[in-house]
């Protein structure tokens, strides 16, 4: 005697536990269809909904580009001219210290410290 308990799996079954089994399969049969039809169609709906997600992000990134190369060519800021406050941070010390220094190696050499804004 065979039971089908779960879509694949086959149990070899005696003769005594076979009314059982008749009573029992219909109950697996249902439950295996319910929760691995949700359980499969939950999964395919995840799946699409992150291949549509990164041709999305694809689709943003690439606009991007387009919309950097175009405030460049028209001298606009663009995304790389956004910094944060650790970049800012750290780009006010390097101006500090090479101002320093540009300082002392013009009083090294007798000349005036003019610094000169970009």
């Amino acid at each position: 005697m065979i039971l089908v308990a779960l879509g694949a799996q086959v149990i070899n079954v005696g003769p005594e536990l076979q009314p059982l089994a008749d009573t029992i399969q219909p109950f697996f049969g249902k439950l295996s269809v319910i929760v691995g039809g949700l359980f499969g169609l939950y999964i395919i709906l995840i799946f699409v909904r992150i291949y549509y997600e990164r041709k999305k992000v694809k689709l943003l990134r690439d606009i991007r580009y387009d919309l950097d190369h175009l405030n460049k060519y028209h001298s606009i800021t663009h995304s790389r001219h956004r910094i944060g406050i650790v970049r800012k941070i750290f780009r006010l010390f390097r101006t500090f210290f090479s101002q320093r220094k540009v300082k002392k190696y013009n009083i090294k050499l007798g000349q005036e410290h003019t610094p000169s804004k970009k």
